[in-house]
């Protein structure tokens, strides 16, 4: 996951779709250079059998003006790599356009954008018509010099070299055929040298996902239900920065458990390690007495339902974006979700009820009515544990109040831990943990920590 975090979509995008894209091409290329480079080898080799002299001879005199024509016209490998910047500026300038739309014509940034995908785009073409100049100039000189080099030989061979007529059509026949084939293998060559740039981006990128794979055991499933998470003297940093040190707490599974504190105060990380989308640095995890790591990933997530404070909605239909955890859910089941999480609440308002598209990430729904749909979605599970990380923060008081309300009273015996801002979402809990620079600083119900006058009292003043 930290490599999605540290990496802007543009840039994964660029790498998957257009780098991945060229560097087949360069494969191909590499395909084809081999297979005429065999063709070319069987000519060559005939020819330096019928007359070695002058094969080797007129080999060396092509191959020193080749040279002096690639040195002349650049590299194909820089103008390849120019070609992959601006890819990824183009790549960049059209994702921060359609994303940020609003802020874009909120803040007049359209011009700005323009340029900067009109800077990309001319960096592109220059890039690219100066690949494919190179390629038809050189294409075109080794055309006349392959010629010149025939004429030449044929001339020699006549005039000067003793072969008879039948090794002299055989030795003719071979150049003729080869001739061709090493003007294709230049061209081949310089458009793989313009292309591997972007080959070995693909390859680079490939090797980051491959550094940052999930580390996953097989085999050993947690146990159902799981009764008990547990942290023990957990710590762990982003690269250098230390957000949780030493964090230690239980939660079961007919307990609400809380977390509060200020902005960074490693809350969200809690999350985050609960549903191993990061592993902590020192302590441990555990559920019901055993590690979470020596679980099954997939099999341990099926235990837990975690619900973001801003969730994805796909593009796609209300009833395939609630049934996201559990397909094969029936239509009572998804209207119980849909009724705790008040989904249920704008239901009717949707044009075609449970069939009405959504657009890409829920574009026709506020940010409430996404965070319902995605709670709806936990809801479905058969999760011992939901994992609320601002959860409601995007409704308004009433309507928070009556979603927790809600589960609370749910007939399904299922634990709560829930981040918040908002205290009155989570007075009721059995215990809150106050958290400030990673650290639990208190802990206990919403009248104990009151009557703690500490950094609870603060935060509930404020």
């Amino acid at each position: 996951m930290a490599y999605f975090d540290t990496h802007g979509s543009d840039e994964i995008l660029n790498a998957i779709i257009t780098q991945a894209e060229y560097g087949s091409d360069a494969i191909n290329r590499l395909v084809r250079f081999v297979e005429q480079s065999l063709i070319a080898l069987i000519y060559l080799s005939i020819a330096v059998y019928l007359a070695p002299v002058l094969t080797i001879g007129s080999g060396i005199i092509l191959g020193v003006l080749v040279f002096v024509v690639r040195r002349r016209v650049g590299s194909g490998y820089a103008a390849g790599s120019d070609v992959a910047d601006a890819n990824e500026q183009v790549q960049h300038a059209v994702q921060a356009g359609v994303q940020g739309i609003r802020d874009v014509k909120l803040f007049d940034l359209e011009s700005e954008l323009f340029d900067s995908f009109e800077t990309a785009v001319d960096r592109y073409v220059s890039a690219s018509v100066r690949i494919r100049r190179n390629a038809e100039a050189m294409d075109n000189f080794y055309q006349m010099i392959t010629a010149f080099t025939v004429f030449a030989l044929i001339y020699t061979a006549v005039t000067v070299a003793s072969l008879s007529l039948a090794r002299l059509g055989v030795f003719l026949f071979a150049v003729f055929r080869l001739a061709p084939r090493v003007n294709t293998l230049n061209n081949l060559l310089y458009e793989l040298d313009s292309r591997l740039p972007h080959l070995v981006r693909t390859q680079r990128f490939q090797r980051r996902l491959d550094a940052q794979q999930e580390v996953d055991t097989d085999g050993i499933h947690p146990p159902i239900p799981t009764s008990e998470i547990a942290f023990e003297d957990v710590s762990f940093a982003y690269d250098d920065e230390r957000v949780l040190d030493e964090v230690s707490f239980t939660a079961k599974r007919d307990e609400f458990v809380a977390f509060v504190g200020p902005s960074g105060a490693g809350k969200s990380t809690v999350v985050s390690l609960v549903a191993r989308l990061y592993e902590p640095d020192t302590g441990r995890i555990t559920a019901d007495g055993t590690p979470i790591t020596e679980f099954d990933i997939d099999a341990w997530r099926d235990r837990i339902a975690v619900v973001r404070q801003q969730p994805h909605v796909f593009n796609d239909t209300l009833r395939y974006n609630v049934t996201i955890g559990n397909r094969d859910a029936s239509q009572a089941e998804v209207d119980e979700a849909c009724e705790i999480a008040q989904v249920s609440e704008f239901l009717d308002d949707l044009p075609s009820g449970y069939e009405t598209e959504l657009g890409d990430d829920g574009v026709r729904l506020s940010g409430g009515q996404r965070q319902r749909i995605a709670i709806a979605r936990a809801l479905l599970t058969d999760a011992d544990f939901l994992v609320f990380d601002e959860a409601t923060s995007d409704l308004d008081t009433a309507l928070e109040a009556r979603v927790h309300s809600a589960l609370e009273a749910m007939d399904r015996e299922c634990g709560l831990l829930v981040v918040a801002h908002r205290l009155s979402t989570v007075s009721s809990a059995d215990t809150i943990h106050a958290m400030r620079d990673g650290r639990i600083v208190e802990s206990g119900t919403h009248t104990e920590l009151l009557d703690q006058d500490g950094l609870y009292t603060m935060l509930h003043e404020s």
